[in-house]
């Protein structure tokens, strides 16, 4: 049960005195509920010709009468309802939204957004041509939307190399404790596109804050993302050899695009860095250069790389190791604290650090806006873990499976192998371990060193009896490597699947079938570790 008050007006939590007021608000014009105040009628999302013109710097080319004044909701897919709304034609490697237009158009659009002049015989939807391409245009609408926002509503952001997903959601579900409704991203829409759709899905009132996740393949998306979100809180979770290829192939490479969150932030943002991380820590300087407010998370007792500002109490939540809440091995405790206050967490998700520095992130955002510590805690009950993001489902054999699918970098995958044997070590006697990993890709030129540490990292947490399994040329070429010089001993069990996930999924059944397993599968996402799942018993 939620510690905080929800009223027709969302305030922070009741057992302390609340920091700020959020009043009810017109989404449209701003003003202050009052009862002989009738609300506008123009939609946080809705836009009229002349406001998709504003946004995107486009061009009117064709305006039936009949449009004048009409406004409309923004897609981009014409499988979606298209009546009444504003196709904004973006384009990929394998199509171009420009060809999909009279089919907008056939099913009811008000208009077309695109790069490209109309046909000469275009009839019956407006037609605005945008200045550059259909994804900036779809950008400069989120950011349209974004600013009709009002100026109570926080804007979070979270980047990072790992701990995007759960960071997101531990703040989603801290804020909604907090202040009331919270909009959230859905899924994986945390690019161009997504983070603009983000937006224009906005519910038209109530909204008391916003998170929006923002990833990044390559310099300067960050950028591009933060000047859509305008976010007013920021998150960096950690910096690893993640998209490293196209980042110059180094940690600092990869540093330098997750920074570009912090480049961005305004006088009055605050923002949120992981003192346990040299490259995100030295964030800091930047930050306040942009005059923001510089708040912390670490590890409790760690030495917060000499950060000056986290070695104080003030505005640094720290964390507690987390430990197995019970034989099931599915849930776990640990302990946050900021300026004095420390409380208790228990999350129902397999235990790892990992969780507990980002609900350590998430909870300083909170603080941040004004949500206690405490409040922000309580909230984190109705947590469950996102798909294939260690999400564990029992398999029909009786054996535990952690999917853990959807991405992978060496630090994200040392993690999940180190919650996969807390896990199986909560039962008694110890369940045996069946790590399924695939390759990780885009790491750049460090991807042999890298596979090797995790291969070396798997082999350390194996116990007798226990598999390390793994498929893809980057982890044959670190076991051969690892054979050369020093065999699995204490009776490991090593499977070596060319042939793809299905393949290694094939071969662990004999592991996993009397029931007794604790499984991980986890691979980048090109590496598609989920069809390794389906052959487990």
């Amino acid at each position: 049960m939620s510690c905080c008050t929800k009223r027709a007006v969302a305030v922070p939590c009741a057992r302390s005195s609340p920091r700020r007021s959020y009043p009810r608000r017109c989404t449209s014009c701003r003003s202050s509920s009052r009862s002989d105040h009738q609300p506008c009628s123009k939609s946080i999302v809705s836009f009229t010709v002349e406001e998709v013109v504003q946004a995107t710097g486009g061009q009117l080319a064709h305006l039936p009468s009949a449009h004048h004044g009409t406004s409309g909701k923004i897609c981009t897919d014409t499988r979606e309802p298209m009546r009444g709304a504003w196709f904004v034609a973006l384009a990929g490697e394998n199509f171009d939204g420009v060809a999909f237009a009279e089919q907008a158009r056939d099913r009811g659009c008000l208009g077309v957004v695109a790069p490209a002049k109309p046909p000469s015989d275009w009839q019956g939807a407006a037609w605005i041509v945008c200045p550059s391409t259909g994804r900036d245009a779809l950008g400069a609408l989120g950011r349209a939307a974004r600013r009709r926002l009002p100026p109570q509503c926080p804007v979070v952001a979270v980047t990072g190399s790992a701990g995007k997903t759960t960071t997101r959601e531990l703040a989603a579900l801290m804020l909604t404790g907090g202040l009331g409704d919270v909009h959230a991203t859905k899924g994986n829409l945390n690019n161009d596109v997504g983070v603009p759709k983000t937006l224009l899905d906005l519910p038209d009132a109530g909204t008391r804050a916003v998170v929006l996740e923002m990833g990044m393949s390559a310099p300067g998306e960050i950028e591009t993302l933060a000047a859509v979100g305008e976010p007013n809180v920021r998150i960096v979770t950690n910096v690893a050899l993640a998209h490293a290829a196209t980042c110059g192939g180094t940690l600092a490479g990869v540093a330098a695009c997750k920074a570009e969150l912090i480049n961005t932030a305004r006088d009055g943002d605050h923002v949120v860095l992981n003192a346990d991380d040299s490259h995100v820590a030295a964030m800091a300087q930047l930050a306040r250069q942009n005059g923001a407010t510089v708040w912390y998370f670490c590890r409790d007792g760690c030495d917060r790389n000499n950060t000056n500002a986290a070695t104080t109490q003030r505005r640094t939540v720290t964390w507690t190791e987390p430990h197995v809440a019970d034989a099931t091995g599915l849930s776990q405790i640990f302990q946050l604290q900021l300026e004095g206050e420390r409380v208790d967490v228990r999350l129902a998700a397999p235990p790892g650090s990992h969780l507990a520095a980002n609900a350590a992130a998430a909870a300083a955002a909170c603080a941040a806006v004004g949500v206690p510590l405490s409040c922000a805690a309580d909230a984190l009950a109705a947590f469950s873990a996102p798909q294939q993001r260690l999400a564990p489902r029992t398999l029909p054999s009786g054996s535990l499976l952690l999917d853990d699918c959807y991405n992978a970098n060496p630090a994200s995958m040392q993690a999940a192998i180190s919650t996969a044997r807390a896990v199986a070590n909560a039962s008694s006697p110890p369940r045996r371990v069946v790590m399924l990993l695939g390759d990780m890709l885009e790491l750049g030129p460090g991807e042999d060193p890298a596979h090797e540490d995790v291969l070396r990292a798997a082999f350390d947490a194996a116990q007798p009896g226990d598999v390390v399994g793994v498929c893809g040329e980057r982890f044959a070429r670190a076991l051969a490597s690892r054979q050369k010089g020093e065999k699995a001993a204490n009776g490991v069990v090593v499977l070596l699947e060319m042939q793809g996930p299905a393949s290694l999924g094939h071969a662990a059944t004999p592991f996993v079938d009397d029931g007794n397993a604790v499984v991980l599968t986890k691979g980048s996402r090109g590496s598609r570790m989920e069809n390794a799942i389906g052959p487990l018993p």
